[in-house]
Formats: structure tokens, sequence, C-alpha cells
């Protein structure tokens, strides 16, 4: 699960940089898509993150919180 959090962060920090590299030569079809891709892994980040708080594993949601780089003030 953990293996899974990092490998999604990584292709979700990759598309970001790819994102604003596009962005700087203002190719918009492709900072489309890229963008488009962006919040679809954002979205399922999110939705993992839903699923273990409606399971109130608190302990495995803060683990993946703080994976996530967005915190433990959340729990």
């Amino acid at each position: 699960m953990i293996f899974n959090i990092k490998i999604k962060i990584s292709i979700y920090l990759l598309l970001y940089y790819i994102h604003k590299y596009l962005y700087k030569y203002n190719n918009l079809i492709f900072n489309l898509y890229y963008f488009y891709i962006f919040l679809k892994i954002f979205t399922l980040e999110l939705k993992i993150m839903m699923q273990l708080f409606k399971s109130k594993n608190l302990q495995r949601l803060g683990l993946c919180v703080s994976k996530l780089g967005i915190g433990e003030a959340l729990i």
C-alpha cells in the first residue's frame, strides 16, 4: 500500500513538472491533457484518503497522510 502510494506520488509530481514545462511554452493542447491527468491522479489520492477515513483506521490514515506529505495535523 505504501509502495503503491509512493509510485502514485512520483507520477503525480512528474506530471506536475511536465505540466509546468508545457505551460511555460504555451502548448495548450498538451497542457490541458496533462492537467486533466494531474486532476485524475489527485482525485484518486483523495478517494484513497476517504476510504481510509471511512474505515476508521486512524493509524493507517495517519501513515498515508504523512506519506502524502500533507502532514499529521489532520488527525
